[in-house]
């Protein structure tokens, strides 16, 4: 899993967030889905996304909200 996100946004309220998980996308190998989570946000289930072998790739982008300077985590369910 890879993310790319920057180490310092001017603001919390939108930060762009990249994350590529290399698949082959095949139907026997796949990325099902892409869960984010951030910890020290009042709800720290950000995002899901869920994708099936017709995605072609297993990327997402998208902006997200922080509460304050931290870690996320991102899970790759294959």
């Amino acid at each position: 899993v890879r993310i790319d996100i920057s180490p310092l946004a001017e603001n919390g309220n939108s930060v762009p967030l990249t994350i590529m998980v290399d698949s082959p996308m095949t139907a026997g190998d796949h990325v099902k889905a892409i869960y984010v989570f951030s910890p020290e946000n009042p709800l720290p289930d950000v995002a899901r996304f869920h994708l099936t072998p017709r995605a072609g790739r297993a990327q997402v982008k998208t902006s997200i909200r922080l509460a304050t300077s931290q870690k996320i985590e991102v899970v790759a369910v294959m």
